[in-house]
């Protein structure tokens, strides 16, 4: 019952470590008394009044979950958006350089400069010999070549399906691990995969077509973009 597992403490302690360690000192008890983390959820007025509390949680191995916003700059979140593109257009050279220039570990912003001219000489010299047989840019690119493998089965997903098999189809776990810490980024690609669930559903409710060029909308505001730090813990909630 909603209104009899709510409890309130008097918090002792002299300073705020005294008091950081009497509210985890509750909190510990409460899983101890066999109560679920996930089960219990702090409210504060403002985040920075828990992050204390949170530090001394994790020194203590005890799981908890709070929501924090992804930025939508990130490398992952705009490797996804340019991999949608080349499903709206596998041509699009914009998308196949930045694609490019975020998963090959030796290929930096002069190489794409550099492989953009060279694409651009053979193209018109195959123009002015009357030639239809254009070069296809950077397709010997891992992660390019891999997403031209299974083109056709991309244009024929729903969002919500597409984001989460060009993460799985193209092993981007493992990809971006080398770029930070695993945690992250798998947290992040995971947001990518929950927001599409969250943008089907808002299509749904206001009765609109979804589109891979709504979701990419959709994703460039990082408020749309939140993921839970773990879904086992305990559950930390500002009051607004």
């Amino acid at each position: 019952d909603g209104v009899n597992s709510l409890r309130t403490w008097t918090v002792n302690g002299t300073n705020a470590a005294g008091r950081t360690q009497d509210i985890c000192n509750r909190l510990e008890k409460l899983i101890m008394e066999k109560n679920n983390p996930s089960k219990i959820a702090v409210l504060a007025s403002s985040k920075y009044d828990y992050e204390d509390i949170i530090k001394e949680l994790n020194n203590r191995n005890i799981p908890v979950s709070i929501e924090t916003g992804i930025d939508a700059a990130c490398d992952e979140v705009q490797l996804i958006i340019s991999l949608l593109r080349l499903v709206i257009n596998p041509y699009d050279t914009y998308s196949r350089a930045l694609v490019a220039f975020l998963t090959e570990k030796d290929f930096a912003a002069g190489d794409v400069i550099d492989s953009k001219l060279v694409f651009n000489e053979e193209v018109n010299r195959s123009r002015e010999a009357g030639k239809n047989n254009f070069p296809e840019y950077l397709s010997d690119k891992t992660i390019v070549s891999k997403f031209l493998e299974k083109a056709s089965l991309f244009s024929s997903q729903t969002i919500h399906s597409l984001v989460e098999s060009l993460i799985i189809e193209l092993d981007l776990f493992n990809l971006c691990r080398n770029w930070q810490s695993a945690t992250v980024s798998d947290v992040r690609l995971q947001a990518l995969i929950d927001a599409a669930a969250k943008y089907e559903e808002l299509c749904k409710t206001s009765a609109i077509p979804p589109t891979i060029s709504g979701y990419i909308e959709f994703i460039s505001d990082s408020e749309n973009l939140k993921c839970s730090s773990s879904k086992n813990g305990i559950v930390f909630m500002t009051i607004h």
